[in-house]
């Protein structure tokens, strides 16, 4: 009992002998208390002794009595180990199945076999059936069920019993107190005594009513699935995550791309098939899909998208747009499920709509959209930069964010009946941007419709004509003033013919006449007026481009120079004047005088517009006219130009005005100050010389006129110039030819008084006659340029084959023929202005015939 070695029992030692003993106990005060108790006490005792090995020993204890006496104890251990042992797993396995049966969620109850009644029931039972074991426990069906009910459950239970074996049954509808009725699937069987007689039925029955309500709704929806797959146009997939194959293929895969399972199998299975099937898949195959799943589904988004091209059956493309799901188990991807949609007519009208918004991003026009009240929905870059709002600052705003006021309210009224009646406008707007800046626009507005024609958005089609009005200004500009200047010639041409004749006899006269002659003084007033009438002439011409010229190439840093003091002089004291010249020179190639006339008009000008005084500036230079190099008049061709400019801090003029300056007899100066043809001469002279002029100005914020100039690289051409005191008269024949009869009566006169031999003729034809007739030589022809019939040059040109040796000497107040081309001189022509003094025309007929070479 208590393992005591032989060599501790030989010492005896009582107290070593003890605490060996004791050390083996788990309680061991207790142990020694119980001794001591005891040996003092006349009753038995029974206790248990539990060792620290684990053993378990049943002690009993007697007293010795002797005269009534203790002397002493009987002790008495038995080893009750074991039978422990098998006590405690007999109450676990108790406990244990006691447990489980109460706590299984399925119906168990035990019935005596002999009498039926209920023995026991657990907690599932009470709740299927809504009784308590109480209500249950030592009850038959009798006591419990309706009669027809009892006898029939008892008929069954007795069955069971009989059979001696397992009976189930696979759906059983019952009637519950709380829950109506119930299908359980039930198992009954008999247990036995040790004599094998029956002594209890136990009966196990589990609740399948959710479960077949759930089979049930799986087999509605699997029937509904095969419907909606058998309509839908997608191709419905599942792939294994093992095999990597698809479980799953609906049938309208078959319908899509023409192949039979039996072709999938000819191909080498599915992933086989898709290899070749899918023409530039990124993936070759099922299992290199399944590790970008992978992948993917690691991220936020849950399905993984691709597109790719299928070939199907009859060699036709697809586009393909794949939708894949991962279905995971336990943590880990097993399968996906998927979806194939043919996306070919959608990738194709996509590339269609793609086309048309770049279409409409890039258009060169502008295209606005609103919706039906009016309300901007979207505009192209092209408004953004032509009005300069933003997209953001457009959209929500109303169109009439770019109204200027220029156009009335009936104007806007007309376009929005038009439209809203389902009508497509056209018209022009004159707008107004951002900055504040008009321009002109075409545009082009309609509806745009829905399937049952109600109006969904108004589009306005929209083009800048800004420069286009510009240039259609400048050419009714331009057209006006040609038909001004083809007036003003006109008439300035039968002026000079008329002037001709008054200044010459005046003149004549004034040679015969002392000056203290009482008819002197008259008709020098006749001559002077004659003489202001011949200035206005040549400024009606040199408007009109249709005045003679005779060009030089000129430095305009050089005629500045000359012009300085007279311009000084001129503007007065109270205006300051800046002459700033280019370092280079500035060659151009112009008519001299035509040029200083040009720098004294602008001038006075100025002058004229401060009469407070102020600040003249004047200033050459040399520029290259290019489109990248800013604005450049819109008559002129790129190239280098002489830029003449000339500024005034004068009082400005509005836009009204500065469309009029140049219109010959336009003036604001006060009656009697102007005759309204300084300007229009400086336009004249501009355009003549191949140049341009432009005028900036506002009210109060002074004018600056710009003259481009073409610039010459030729250099000078020394001319000489006529002495006033070489002879003037003549003994050589002079042919006149003149369709005036006053200025042909003239110029015969003074060159007979001078002389000369003269052969006079109306026209070309007496002119044909006279030579034909003369034998002597015809030293010189004096023709008009402008005559009926045959032309002064024409003329000359046939004469001189009959006359090689005859020279010529044009006159004319103007000609747009032959001799004149754009204004200049022909090289080797000789021309005399009209209107011309009697000095003047033997001046130019004794160099003619000397053969010199003058300026008029």
């Amino acid at each position: 009992l208590w393992k005591i070695p032989d060599e501790l029992i030989r010492t005896k030692n009582d107290q070593k002998l003890i605490e060996y003993v004791l050390d083996q106990l788990q309680d061991p005060e207790t142990f020694v208390k119980k001794v001591r108790e005891l040996y003092q006490s006349k009753r038995k005792s029974m206790d248990t002794l539990y060792f620290k090995d684990g053993r378990i020993f049943k002690r009993f204890s007697a007293p010795l009595l002797q005269n009534g006496k203790v002397k002493g104890r009987v002790w008495s251990f038995r080893d009750v180990t074991r039978r422990n042992q098998m006590e405690n797993e007999l109450r676990e396995r108790e406990a244990f199945f006691s447990t489980i049966v109460e706590n299984i969620p399925i119906s168990l109850f035990i019935k005596d076999a002999g009498d039926l009644r209920f023995l026991r029931c657990n907690k599932a039972r009470e709740e299927l059936f809504g009784y308590s074991r109480e209500e249950v426990i030592g009850k038959t069906n009798e006591d419990l069920f309706p009669p027809k009910l009892a006898e029939f459950l008892t008929q069954k239970d007795r069955e069971v019993i009989a059979s001696g074996g397992l009976v189930e049954t696979a759906e059983e509808r019952v009637s519950t107190r709380h829950k109506g009725e119930r299908i359980l699937h039930t198992q009954k069987i008999p247990l036995f005594d040790e004599m094998g007689e029956p002594k209890y039925l136990l009966c196990i029955s589990e609740d399948i009513t959710e479960q077949k309500q759930i089979e049930k709704a799986l087999r509605e929806s699997e029937e509904k699935f095969r419907r909606i797959v058998g309509v839908i146009h997608d191709v419905l997939y599942a792939v294994d995550s093992e095999t990597r194959e698809f479980s799953y293929l609906s049938p309208v895969f078959t319908k899509m791309f023409g192949y039979t399972e039996e072709d999938i199998q000819k191909m080498g299975g599915r992933s086989a098939f898709l290899t070749q099937v899918i023409q530039n898949d990124q993936f070759t195959n099922q299992k290199e899909k399944f590790d970008l799943l992978k992948v993917k589904v690691q991220k936020p988004e849950k399905t993984v998208r691709w597109e790719s091209w299928w070939r199907c059956k009859d060699g036709r493309l697809l586009c393909i747009e794949d939708h894949s799901v991962p279905i995971y188990r336990d943590g880990r991807l097993a399968g996906t499920y998927g979806s194939l949609r043919n996306i070919t007519e959608r990738k194709a009208a996509e590339q269609e709509i793609r086309k048309l918004s770049q279409a409409v991003e890039q258009s060169p026009a502008s295209i606005v959209v609103t919706d039906p009240d009016g309300n901007i929905e979207y505009v192209n870059p092209k408004f953004c930069r032509i009005t300069g709002y933003s997209s953001e600052e457009s959209i929500g705003q109303n169109p009439r964010i770019l109204k200027s006021g220029e156009q009335s309210k009936e104007f806007y009224e007309n376009l929005w009946q038009t439209i809203t009646n389902g009508e497509t406008w056209y018209g022009e707007f004159h707008n107004m941007k951002k900055n504040g800046d008009l321009f002109w626009e075409k545009a082009i507005i309609g509806p745009i419709k829905e399937d049952n024609g109600a109006i969904s958005h108004f589009m306005a089609i929209k083009e800048d004509i800004t420069e286009r009005k510009q240039l259609e200004d400048q050419f009714r500009q331009a057209q006006k003033m040609e038909a001004i200047g083809t007036l003003a010639g006109g008439v300035a041409h039968d002026f000079n013919n008329l002037l001709t004749v008054i200044n010459g006899y005046s003149q004549i006269l004034l040679n015969d006449l002392k000056k203290d002659d009482p008819m002197y003084g008259d008709i020098r007033e006749i001559y002077e007026a004659g003489e202001r009438a011949a200035q206005l002439t040549q400024q009606l011409l040199a408007f009109s481009r249709k005045q003679l010229v005779a060009p030089e190439v000129l430095d305009l840093n050089d005629i500045l120079y000359l012009l300085k003091k007279m311009l000084q002089r001129l503007l007065g004291e109270d205006i300051f004047l800046t002459i700033t010249c280019d370092e280079r020179p500035c060659i151009i190639h112009a008519d001299r005088t035509q040029m200083e006339q040009v720098i004294m008009n602008l001038a006075v000008n100025a002058r004229d517009a401060m009469p407070e005084g102020g600040q003249l500036t004047i200033l050459t230079e040399n520029i290259l006219l290019a489109p990248e190099h800013g604005q450049t008049p819109l008559s002129l061709a790129a190239g280098e130009y002489i830029l003449l400019m000339v500024s005034d801090t004068g009082e400005g003029m509005d836009e009204q005005t500065r469309a009029k300056i140049f219109e010959p007899f336009f003036t604001t100066k006060e009656s009697g100050k102007g005759t309204g043809l300084g300007l229009a001469m400086v336009f004249g002279i501009a355009k003549q010389s191949g140049g341009e002029i432009l005028v900036d100005s506002e009210p109060g914020k002074g004018t600056t006129f710009r003259v481009y100039l073409p610039r010459s690289e030729y250099e000078d051409q020394k001319v000489s110039v006529l002495k006033e005191d070489m002879a003037l008269n003549g003994w050589e024949t002079v042919l006149v030819v003149e369709d005036e009869d006053m200025v042909r009566e003239l110029a015969c006169r003074t060159l007979r008084r001078a002389g000369y031999r003269i052969l006079a003729a109306r026209n070309a034809g007496e002119a044909f006659m006279i030579c034909e007739q003369t034998e002597k030589p015809v030293h010189l022809l004096l023709t008009d340029v402008v005559m009926p019939v045959i032309n002064g040059r024409e003329l000359a040109e046939r004469l001189l084959q009959v006359k090689p040796g005859m020279k010529v000497l044009f006159m004319s107040g103007y000609t747009d023929d032959a001799i004149i081309r754009k204004g200049l001189l022909e090289e080797g022509l000789d021309l005399l202005h009209k209107p011309f003094a009697p000095p003047v025309l033997l001046k130019r007929v004794r160099a003619v015939l000397d053969g010199q070479k003058v300026l008029s």
